[in-house]
């Protein structure tokens, strides 16, 4: 999973994506990831919002052990999720 240290950098290339969390304890947020470091090049592909270039995801918190769902985006409300760790 990746860390949120990558949320100050500003500069995004093809192996730097924007990732928009929704953490059910830190609240939204905004960070990135760099392939393939934080996430595979395929993952990203598969859940990347092809309009926006934005990955978005849920983390959810169980025995203070955070998970990790992508989620597609673009389409309103959207069950279509993945577990990422």
């Amino acid at each position: 999973m990746a860390t949120t240290g990558l949320s100050t950098e500003v500069p995004v290339s093809a192996e730097v994506i924007e990732v928009h969390i929704l953490d059910s304890i830190k609240g939204d947020y905004t960070t990135y990831w760099k392939i393939p470091n934080d996430i595979s090049a395929e993952e990203a592909r598969r859940w990347i919002d092809p309009a926006t270039k934005i990955l978005y995801a849920t983390a959810i918190y169980g025995a203070g052990e955070p998970k990790t769902y992508l989620a597609l985006s673009g389409k309103g409300m959207d069950i279509d999720t993945a577990i990422f760790d």
